[in-house]
């Protein structure tokens, strides 16, 4: 009976031998199985060579490792090749592969653009069809049925300790260290962190050339809510669907970008925060290596062929109408430029942002906090900047039609494309700002243009005002020996301007001019000229000439409120002159009212006395230009000028008002 159990026992303990030592084997078949299925899956859904090497079975960690794959899809796809991929607790439903995780080892993928490599990517609980391990942006049409891939990817995040990135056709290279990706579900990534990045562009252009023409650097880079779908997508290169979300907010942390200057030189800049909030994208119209040849061949130094400025101008209004953004901005951002001459010229930003921005309209500019030195003496501080309602779409359209070939290079705009195509502000405005030289200082309070400018047609209104203006010169500059002379130490005032020109008959309206000085006066002024071709702003040669002839002068009214400056004149003539001030001033009030009266004839008698009297007492004085025909034209009073006053009698009428 003994026997019997030992031989029993000796025949359990080998059957449990043999299948202990057949179990890895039958497992490595049956991962193979596995793995051969899921290639022949990949070939048969991307029509791409997939190939492996060995494949090893760890029952006890319940893993399986890949060596040697590699991914080969036609056309324009990545080639992807990938030295080791473990998964650890794998399991298979409906061609769906999930894994407790998954690890990439030696990572390489070559497409047109750049080869990226990646020493390891660990992915936490990973789950989608076996493509999503290997779905790489692609160009052309490939790139949305890999944008259809990794939108079924889900896991609960991933690490890579970097990722180089190397331009084949521009020499750029790109690294990204220690990289963090949160939970995915569906393709949407909740964040992605980067601790450092790293941009590295060689210098092509001819002799003399740099080490290197532009390094950027940046320390934690963060996306948060990152659409890796649309991201795919936009390398599409068929300009097919709308713009959908790209990310909530992208922001780097202590940027610094250097490049060079020529033919000597270099700049730095330097920001604690760059962001950007609301992105967008949508397919581009070009295959994305179109960039990579124009920006290759502009970093060489290379002429561009007509072919090419054409190609240049479709990118650039494609770009401008393929994403928009909440807002772009930078805070704590710092300049410094080292110029051939030697001069070290430097700026600061506390806060700058622009924003929304949609189809080539931009909702707002804003800047604070602005100084500027060039390190020779011109110095600003501005210390909030804002542009309101920037709106390009009339010059994108151009541009279109650029790059269609729907008008040709040689062809020069006309005076009213330009004027129509040119980008539309409403408006701009300063507050509290000030410049320094060598000639002085010049402060103000606040300075605002506001134009009203349809865009389909010319602009329309200009006002322009400036608050609190301070001007004072340095001493001994040739400005403050012209103050001084006036007897005025510096000047303080205010200013505003106001144009409206009407489209329709073309007249140009002056609705408002004042400017006030303290210690010297105020002049205040309204009018109109006919007959102004708003092209005539951007005229040259014979042209401008033929427009400023047809200028019509219409009524002018001004009026002056002497506030100490008219006296000044008054005193500096007499010295010049020797004579006593009083008599001087008596002498000039006589000889005004007769030449007045000689000039304009009886009708001017009463204004000759009026002018009379404000020489004598200056304090306001009203001063109507009318034409002596309704034909006068702006040519015929400047000629007039020439001729002094009798000239000028022959064209206009003068009626002078004394206000006491």
């Amino acid at each position: 009976m003994k026997r019997k159990l030992a031989i029993v026992a000796v025949c359990v303990t080998a059957l449990v031998g043999a299948v202990a030592l057949a179990c890895p084997i039958i497992a490595r078949y049956v991962a193979e199985a596995e793995v051969d299925d899921a290639l022949r899956l990949i070939r048969r859904q991307s029509t791409a060579v997939a190939n492996r090497g060995d494949v090893s079975v760890d029952i006890a960690k319940r893993s399986v490792t890949i060596r040697d794959l590699s991914i080969e899809p036609p056309g324009d796809g990545s080639k992807v090749r990938i030295a080791a991929l473990t998964f650890r607790r794998p399991w298979k439903s409906n061609e769906r592969l999930s894994a407790d995780e998954v690890v990439l080892e030696g990572v390489t993928v070559t497409s047109p653009l750049a080869i990226t490599t990646a020493p390891r990517i660990a992915i936490r609980s990973y789950s989608g069809p076996a493509r999503g391990l290997v779905a790489t942006p692609g160009i052309g049409a490939i790139a949305r049925s890999q944008a259809d891939v990794i939108g079924q990817v889900s896991s609960a995040g991933a690490d890579i300790p970097s990722i180089e990135i190397a331009d084949q056709k521009t020499g750029v290279r790109r690294t990204l260290d220690r990289v963090s990706i949160g939970r995915v579900d569906g393709g949407l990534v909740s964040r992605v962190t980067v601790s450092r990045a790293t941009i590295d562009a060689p210098d092509l252009r001819p002799a003399p050339k740099q080490a290197r023409e532009l390094e950027l650097t940046a320390g934690e880079l963060v996306a948060e809510r990152l659409s890796l779908p649309i991201l795919w997508r936009f390398f599409a290169g068929d300009g097919a669907g709308d713009r959908e979300p790209l990310a909530e907010m992208v922001s780097a942390s202590r940027a610094s970008v250097t490049f060079g200057l020529r033919p000597s030189g270099s700049m730095t800049i330097r920001s604690d925060l760059l962001y950007a909030k609301a992105l967008q994208l949508r397919a581009l119209a070009f295959p994305f290596t179109v960039i990579d040849d124009v920006v290759a061949k502009l970093r060489r130094g290379e002429a561009p062929t007509p072919a090419d400025v054409r190609r240049q101008a479709s990118i650039v209004v494609d770009a401008a109408s393929a994403f928009s953004f909440g807002a772009i901005g930078a805070k704590e951002t710092q300049a410094q430029a080292l110029l051939p001459d030697g001069r070290r010229v430097s700026a600061a930003l506390k806060s700058f942002e622009i924003g929304p921005y949609v189809d080539a309209r931009l909702a707002n500019i804003t800047a604070q906090g602005l100084t500027y030195d060039d390190g020779a003496g011109v110095s600003a501080a501005i210390e909030r900047f804002d542009l309101v309602k920037l709106d390009a779409t009339r010059l994108a359209a151009y541009g279109a039609r650029v790059g269609r070939d729907e008008i040709m290079l040689t062809t020069r705009p006309t005076a009213e494309d330009v004027i129509l195509t040119a980008p539309r502000i409403e408006r701009i405005a300063l507050t509290r700002a000030g410049f320094r030289s060598s000639l002085g200082e010049l402060n103000v309070a606040g300075a605002s243009v506001d134009i009203d400018a349809p865009l389909d047609a010319v602009p329309q209104r200009l006002a322009m005002k400036f608050d609190a203006l301070d001007v004072a010169p340095s001493s001994g500059s040739w400005f403050a020996e012209a103050l001084r002379s006036a007897a005025v130490e510096r000047l303080r005032g205010a200013a505003t301007l106001t144009l409206a020109l009407n489209p329709t008959n073309n007249k140009l309206e002056l609705d408002a001019l004042e400017a006030r000085l303290e210690g010297i006066g105020a002049i205040t002024a309204k009018g109109s000229l006919a007959k102004v071709d708003p092209t005539i702003a951007i005229s040259k040669g014979a042209d401008f000439v033929d427009k400023l002839s047809a200028i019509v002068i219409q009524s002018f009214k001004f009026t002056a409120r002497n506030d100490g400056g008219f006296e000044t004149l008054l005193r500096r003539a007499a010295e010049q002159s020797g004579a006593e001030a009083e008599q001087f001033r008596e002498a000039t009030a006589v000889q005004a009212d007769a030449q007045l009266l000689r000039l304009f004839g009886p009708p001017a008698a009463q204004s000759g006395e009026a002018l009379a009297d404000f020489i004598r007492e200056p304090r306001s004085i009203v001063v109507s230009i009318d034409p002596k025909s309704p034909d006068v034209t702006l040519i015929d009073f400047i000629r007039s000028l020439a001729l002094g006053p009798a000239g000028i009698a022959q064209t206009i009428d003068v009626t002078v008002l004394n206000k006491r």
